[in-house]
Parts: structure tokens; sequence; C-alpha cells
């Protein structure tokens, strides 16, 4: 149709009109023209196409577009009316592209100018351009935004969007893609050792919503701050420009930026935005698009204005000055840092590599044990040192102005000055200071494993916990920790060992055969020494009272040992003259004697001397407890809640009267227990093992006043306290008993053993007592059984008076109930062979109740089989019943008192007939068999069933068990009585009627 229609813009109307306006190529504008040119309504049901149309038909009718512009406008339009009637899921070629977009004008005059055309029709906002990866995409302005989405969006962009804050925010809030980091990346370009030097803050300045605020104290000590100010205005400049002169001071630069983005810019930026903000909310993604490119345009334009416009720079102690560029203001920087750091890595190194993140211990051990390869970039940097001179060498004997040699000159200094005693941090942060401004980085903890080399040898670090020797291993380690600042950083100090301090280490490694580890220092000395004493488990002053001491100087053997437990556990570090008091205390025969008396066995006998010159009554009770020295101590230790090793003399002494009565104490529950008791700690548990069932004091105390024995019942009470001594010494409480109470219980120790250990004891007392119940041995013992099974798991001895109370009169009632219980079973079995009642009816196979007449032995036997509840006076009754009528209980035994009455139960018609025990003992053996399912005590409510049971029996053996009875009987009557007999029956029982009928019929036929 195309190719033969003469309509506008078809293939026949272009031959006839060939060529028109000089133009000779059939493009895709004539494809516009054939479908889309006439005002007729296309048949094209897609909104989205239809609104490509409607757009184009407008445009195209403005004056302001040449006819190339309407050519490229008809194309573009062609391709966005082709990609929403495919949904935008058609051929690449149909996209609304301008690669597609150059494919169609390829070879014609237009193609050498579409970029400019396109251009022009984006300024006269006829197309919207979005920029691809490698491509641009054509859109249509957006279609009209409704007033109150604009106002919405209008409002959300005048609270929300500052100049401030749009430049300043992160990028990742919505409609805001983080113009500050752009900046930086355009304008700011650091890196190296600028990257870690300069602390830069762009700010930007309206003085009507913003500050301008000072950063000096927010810097590190090998920082330079800068502030880079970005203004809105012309006015803001000039405001910023005067406050620029109070906040550059000492380390900080103030560099104002003489372009301001200026009013209209700022217009046009919301403009955008507000189109962004609506755009997103009508799901209209493009023109979204759009309008965010446009946005982050008007920002990059006055990006690359400010980074080739004039600066205002401010640098403390210089006259202000203007530069045009940004190069120009990192030179001034560049300046700054020269004169502010003039030390500083960057005059040894600006190697890139060097002020990276990333380092570790190695970088340091290049220095303090150099590899036999070293990589680069330190392979070219100690090149560098050699040639000035500054490399293996002895930095204080050489005379340079080199940095490295004024970093060495300053540690030196402070090494000096703090008598080889400082901080590792102290150091690192004075090298981080002008003049030299080290910073953490690889170069940074290179130089400073420089300066510390000479330190690796010949000194110790102290953490705060432990002391270890330095070597260039563990020197490398703590650099690096310094550096990167690492947990526990703060702690660590460097020290020098004096002579003083050496001759002391010495001595004590001897004396106490510590290792070399041990005592590398006077605190590991200290530290190691505690451990030591510890392990002795006596204070080192009971040395004092060794009774071989008196070949010795007893007041200079004393002295030392005065100086060394101040020295051990004192928390301060011990000077030169501390040190060198003890030094010479130790020389000679002191120091000898010492070294042989520090000993496990020495210290436990010089205890027991101490021990028997305060008190010789200790010994005594050592002696009855069968204690060792050690023994005591650890009873003593118990007292004092403190390592022996800490023990104050004074202390001790004043708590010896308490340690008597602890060990008087154990003395007492030792007799009770007949068990040795080595401490306090295990008095209970071996108490408690002994007497695993035993009742509370109280008890105990209750039952002996009730006896009649008030010395026992107080003995009990003063066991209780020496039990609860461990408690009340944990507490602090004072102690509610004397040495006096305490002979108390050693006095009657068997007899408090005897109770303890036989709770029937007590508990005859308190039945009789309480329960007005007089036990024997073995009643006793059969309650308490009977208490531990009702506590069930529960301890006796955490029961009160009433709970006792309570459990031994159950106790004793559940006693006489066995007890009867025994007795009527035992009486059962005598009278009728069988040990129950439902073992008598399995024997018998009946019911027990069929052989009973009398109902008071039908109540008995009912009650009998229920005995376990049955209260007392039941079971007295059944027993009296048992025997009063043992000669009707007799006969249960008997078979032919048994039988008869089964069949009398049964068929009593039949009584008479079966008169043979035989056949009465099988009957019921028929039955029994029949009724295996059920129990004989069952069969009462059956009984209609047995019957029947007993009748089929009775069929099949009629004429054995039946028949000749009735023949018997027959006979003995006269005729006449006979014949009425037979009359009478038949006009009743059927069946015997019959019987007789078929009999009479068979005579008569014969």
């Amino acid at each position: 149709m195309y190719l033969k229609s003469k309509e506008n813009g078809g293939f026949a109307d272009f031959i006839e009109k060939y060529p028109e306006n000089g133009w000779y190529w059939i493009t895709s504008d004539r494809l516009w023209d054939y479908f889309f040119d006439s005002q007729a309504q296309p048949m094209i049901d897609n909104d989205g196409a239809m609104q490509v149309i409607s757009y184009a038909r407008n445009a195209m009718q403005s004056e302001s577009l040449s006819e190339d512009e309407v050519k490229v406008v008809k194309a573009v339009c062609l391709l966005l009316a082709l990609n929403y009637l495919e949904s935008g899921a058609g051929s690449r070629w149909h996209k609304p592209l301008l690669s597609n977009l150059r494919l169609m004008f390829t070879g014609t005059p237009i193609d050498k100018v579409l970029d400019n055309l396109v251009e022009k029709l984006e300024s006269k906002q006829v197309l919207h351009v979005n920029e691809l990866s490698g491509d641009k995409e054509f859109i249509l302005p957006g279609r009209h935004i409704p007033n109150e989405l604009r106002n919405e969006a209008e409002n959300f962009v005048n609270s929300n969007h500052t100049f401030d804050r749009v430049l300043t925010s992160a990028g990742d809030e919505v409609y805001n893609v983080g113009y500050m980091k752009k900046f930086e990346r355009k304008v700011v370009t650091l890196n190296g050792a600028d990257l870690i030097r300069f602390a830069v803050k762009v700010q930007p300045f309206q003085s009507s919503k913003s500050t301008l605020s000072p950063i000096e104290s927010l810097l590190k000590p090998y920082q330079i701050g800068v502030i880079i100010v970005l203004a809105f205005s012309d006015a803001d400049r000039e405001k910023a420009l005067e406050k620029a002169k109070e906040i550059a001071t000492k380390r900080t630069a103030v560099v104002v930026s003489l372009v301001p983005l200026g009013e209209e810019k700022w217009k046009e930026w919301k403009k955008y935005a507000i189109d962004w903000y609506c755009y997103e909310e009508m799901k209209e993604t493009s023109q979204a698009n759009y309008a965010r490119t446009k946005t982050e345009e008007i920002m990059d334009s006055w990006f690359d204005r400010i980074a080739s416009g004039d600066f205002m720079v401010f640098i403390p102690e210089k006259e202000p000055h203007s530069v045009r560029g940004i190069e120009k203001v990192k030179q001034e920087l560049i300046n700054f840092r020269t004169e502010l750091f003039p030390a500083g890595p960057e005059k040894i190194d600006t190697t890139s590599t060097l002020y990276k993140p990333s380092y570790g211990k190695s970088v340091a051990s290049f220095v303090l044990e150099p590899p036999t390869r070293i990589p680069s970039p330190y392979k070219e940097l100690i090149q560098k040192l050699e040639r000035d001179h500054v490399w293996s060498v002895d930095l204080s004997t050489v005379q340079s102005n080199h940095p490295l040699k004024k970093m060495q000159d300053l540690v030196d200094r402070i090494m000096e000055e703090r008598n080889f005693d400082v901080p590792l941090i102290e150091i690192w942060e004075r090298l981080q200071e002008p003049p030299f401004g080290l910073m953490p980085s690889p170069i940074g903890l290179f130089l400073f494993a420089c300066v510390m080399k000479e330190y690796a040898q010949g000194y110790y670090v102290y953490d705060g916990k432990t002391t270890q020797e330095l070597n260039a291993n563990r020197m490398a380690d703590l650099l690096t920790k310094v550096v990167k600042h690492d947990r526990g950083c703060e702690d660590l100090v460097i020290k020098r060992l004096t002579k003083n301090a050496q001759d002391f280490c010495k001595l004590m490694r001897e004396t106490f055969s510590l290792t070399e580890a041990e005592s590398t220092t006077p605190e590991e000395v200290r530290k190691s020494l505690k451990v030591k004493i510890s392990e002795m488990h006596y204070p080192l002053w009971i040395l004092e009272f060794d009774p071989e001491m008196l070949g010795y100087n007893s007041y200079k053997f004393c002295s030392l040992i005065s100086k060394l437990q101040a020295f051990i556990f004192s928390e301060e570090v011990p000077n030169d003259d501390q040190l060198r008091a003890i030094t010479e205390l130790l020389g000679g025969t002191t120091g000898q004697y010492l070294a042989r008396s520090f000993t496990k066995d020495r210290m436990s006998r010089c205890f027991a001397q101490f021990l028997t010159m305060q008190d010789e009554n200790i010994a005594s009770h050592m002696q009855k407890l069968n204690l060792d020295p050690n023994g005591v101590r650890d009873v003593l230790g118990y007292l004092l809640k403190e390592d022996a090793s800490r023990w104050n003399q004074e202390e001790v002494v004043n708590r010896l009267p308490l340690l008597k009565t602890a060990l008087l104490s154990m003395e007492a529950l030792s007799a009770v227990c007949v068990s040795r008791i080595n401490g306090l700690v295990e008095m209970e548990s071996i108490f408690e093992s002994r007497f695993p069932h035993r009742f509370s004091f109280e008890v105990y105390q209750i039952a002996c006043d009730a006896g009649g024995s008030k010395e026992l019942s107080e003995a009990f009470g003063v066991l209780q306290e020496v039990l609860r001594l461990p408690e009340r010494l944990n507490k602090g409480d004072a102690l509610k008993i004397t040495e006096s109470d305490i002979e108390l219980v050693i006095q009657n120790a068997s007899d408090l053993r005897t109770y303890l250990a036989n709770p029937d004891i007590v508990i005859k007392v308190l039945a009789s007592t309480w329960e007005q119940e007089e036990l024997d041995e073995r009643g006793g013992k059969e309650v308490f059984e009977k208490m531990l099974k009702m506590i069930d798991g529960t301890s006796l001895k955490d029961l009160g008076e009433e709970q006792v109370r309570e459990l031994i009169g159950k106790a004793v009632g559940d006693l006489a109930i066995n007890r009867l219980t025994l007795e009527i079973r035992e009486k059962w079995r005598s009278l009728t062979g069988t040990l129950t009642v439902e073992n008598w009816e399995e024997r018998h196979k009946m019911p027990i109740q069929w052989a009973l007449d009398d109902d008071t032995l039908k109540g008995c036997i009912k009650d009998i089989r229920a005995l376990h509840n049955l209260p007392e006076s039941k079971l007295v009754d059944i027993l009296d019943i048992l025997k009063d009528r043992a000669a009707d209980l007799s006969k249960l035994s008997d078979e032919s008192y048994l039988l008869p009455k089964f069949v009398a139960t049964i068929m009593p018609a039949y009584a008479e007939v079966l008169d043979d025990l035989n056949s009465m003992s099988q009957l019921r053996d028929h039955i029994y068999g029949r009724m295996e399912k059920k129990k004989p005590a069952e069969w009462s409510d059956s009984v209609s069933t047995i019957q029947k049971f007993a009748r089929e029996w009775l069929h099949r053996r009629y004429r054995e068990a039946v028949a000749r009875n009735v023949q018997q009987m027959l006979m003995q009557m006269h005729g006449e009585e006979l014949k009425s007999l037979i009359a009478n029956e038949v006009e009743n029982n059927t069946e015997l009627g019959l019987a007789l009928y078929e009999c009479l019929r068979r005579r008569e036929g014969g």
C-alpha cells in the first residue's frame, strides 16, 4: 500500500515530487508523513504512542524549527511510537537512541550536522536527552504535572534542600547525588602523602543559613586543616572572606572560592529538582532521570568554573592573597606543609605506596632485622637514606640536618630526660607533631623503627602486667601496635636496667632459683617472687622464727625480710636506692642463709616454732587432731581469707585465739564422728556423711529433755554452733560458744554419737512422749523406715518439731495397722489353708459367698478383701470375728461341705439328684472352665449364665449322673402316686410331656 499510494509521504508521492527542495533521499521522516501527518485520528490502541503523535503534531507547527530539525523530530517520534507499540520489548533498532537516529540519516546531509541539530532541539525544549553508557536516549518533555503535586514538590525541596544540605549530604538520601564527593573527586584531587597530611573540609556558605567553624581541635597532630569555602552568592562570598581571617590559625588554612553559584543557577537547580520529585511520584522514570541529570549538570558546570576560577588563600601568619586555578591552591598548601613540617617524611620520600593505609609488622622488621631481599618501595627508600649517609650508622654521631637525624636527637633527648623510662606512645605522639609529622603509614612505621632501633637491645618493655626483654622481633611488634593504636598500646613502657637493677636481678635469681626469663627486670622479679612465695603457702617473714638462725645476724636478716616484703607487695616502681639496699643485705652469709631456708619444709618448721612461742596450747590441739603445721596453716588461712604469702604478722597474732577455738571445735567434732578432721571447710561434710539420717538438733534436744538428760541437750545445742562455726566466720558474726562449751561436747561425745547414729532411740523416746506408745527396738526401727519412705527424699534434719511429731504419729499408727493386718492374714491362713480370699476362691473354684450362710461372715470376708484401706478399729473387729467363728470358718477347707453348697446355689432343683461328690466336682470344674475369663469373685453377676452352663453339662451327663437316681425314686412310688405325679408334670413340662408321648406311641405300635 505504501509503495503504491500517492498519499502524502507514500512512495508514489515521493517519486512524483522527486527531488523535493533538493532532498534526494527517502528517509524515515517520509514514513511519519505517510502514517501520521494528516489530522485524521490514527487507528492505534496505545496511549503512549498516541501521546507521541499528538506531541509531534503540535511541536512541528512551531515556526522556530528548521526543515532539518523537523525531519529529526519526525524520525525520533517514529522511534518513540514504535517503542511504545512494542512495550519497550521490541528490537534494539526500534529504540529511541541517538545511534539508531544516526543510522536513519547515514549518507544524507543531516548525518554531518546531526549532533548539532539534536543539541538545538534540546535547547529549544522540543526533545530531552538522557545520557546512557556510550549512547543517548530521546524522551519527550514530560506531560503536565498536576498543581497539587507540584506544590507538594516545591514544599519538599524548599524544606529539605538548602544550599548547605544539598552540597554536604552523603548522597544516600532521596533526590540527592552526593555533590560533595563529586567536588572532591573533580576539584580536590589529593593523593599519596597529601591524602593523609591534609584534612580537607569543603564548607558551603550561605550567610543567612550557615556559618564557618574552625576545625583545629579536630585535627590529628600530623594533620593540616584545609577549609574550602563555596559561597552561595556574591554577598556570601564577601562575608566568607571576612570570617576566613578568624579561623585560619596555627595548622589550618582557609581557601575561599571567588566563584559563587548564584541565585539564578540555584533557582534553575531547584526547578529541575522539583521536576525530579514530581516525575518520580508519577512513575515516569525517563523524565525523572532527565531532571536529575540536569541538576547534576548545573553543579558540574559550577565545579568546573570553581576549579579554573580565582581563590583567596588564608594561611596563618601570612597575608591573604588571590590565586587562579585549583593547582595554584595546591601549591600554596604544599608550601604551608613544608613550613609547618620541615622535617616531615615528605622531605625523605613521596612515593605514594609509602603512604597507603595497609601495612604491618614486616615494615618495622625491614629496619630492625633486615631480610636478605627487601621489596620495593622500601628498597629504594633505604637507598635514598644510604645516599644521605643516615642508614646503618650511629645517628647520634652524625652531623646532619637530615629529618631522620633530627628525629633521633628528639627520641634520645626524651629517653635521657625521663631516665630511660618512657611510654612508647609518648615518643610516637611527639614524632607526629611538628616539625616531623609522622603519620600512621608504612613510612611512618619505617622511620619510627629507624629511631627506636638502638633501644631494641639492652632494654625491656613493661605492659602494666608483665615485663619482657626487648629484641628486634619484639620491638617490631610493639612499634606496629603503637602506630596502629591497637588496644593496650598506651600501657607499653620502654625501660633500661641500671647497674643497681642488674645486680639486684642477678642476686635475686641466685637466691630464689629464678630463671633468666623470671628475672630480666625488677618488675619481673617481683612478679616471679609473688608466685614463688605463694607456692610455699607461708609468708616470707615466718623465716624470722627459725631456731637455727642463732649463728647469723638476726637483725640484718629481719631487715632483709622486711625490705623484701615491701618490695614484693608494693605496686610502685622501685627506685635505685631501694634495689641497692636489698642487694647490700643479700650479700654474704645472710643471703646464703635465705637461699638455703627458702623451702617448704623449713618454713613449716618455722611456723610451728612461731605457734609455740605465741601459745603452747595450740601444740596440744595439733597433737590431738594429728595435724601438722601445714594443716594448722590451712585452718588459719580459712580465718584470714587471704593467700598465706600476704599474711600480716600482727593480724596473725590477733587471730590466734580464734584459731584455738577453731581447733578445739575440730577436736570436738572429731570425737563425735570418730573421724579425722583436717580443716574447718570439711567439718560439715564429714558430719553429714557420718550421720546421714540424723534429725535436727531441735528434735534431739526435745528427746534429751523428755528423757531427763539436760546436759546432753545442752551438748547438742553447742554441737550445732560448732557446725555453724565456718559460716559465722565467713560472715564475720560473733561466736556464740566458748571453749568450756566446746569441752561439753567432747565430754558427751559418746552419747551424742549414740543418738546421732541410732535414730530409733530418739523415735522410741518421742513415741512414748507424744503418742504414749512404747516401742521395742524392732518397732523403733520399723517406724524409722516408714518415716524415711514418707518424706521421700527430704532430709530428716530439715524437719522441725511439728513435722517430726506428725511423721512419728502417722508411722506409729501405720505400725499398729501393719501388725493387725499380719495377724488377720495369719489367722485366715490357719483356718482356710489359703493366703487370701482370692487364693481360696481360685483353689475351690467358686465365690466364697456361696459357701457362707451368715451375713456377719459375709461382711467380714468383704472387709478382708480390702485390709489396706481399713482403720485400726475395723481391723480389730475382723480379728475378733475370725477368732469367734473359727469353727464355722474351718469348714471352708472341707470339700464335702463346699460342693453341695455350690450345687445348691446354681441348681437348687437338682440338689437332691446330684448327691455324689464326684459328679458335683465335675460340674464345678466344668463351670470354672467355661468362666475362665472371670474370676470367681465376679461370678455373682453371672448366675443365669452359670445355670445355663450347668444345664448343658447335666444334659450331657444325664445317664451317668441323674438317670439312676430318678429310676430309684420312681420305683419306690406307688402306682396311683406315680400316675398323679406324671399327670401333673406333663401338664406344665412340655419337654417331659412330648418325650413321654413319643414313648407311649412306640409302646402301642409295638
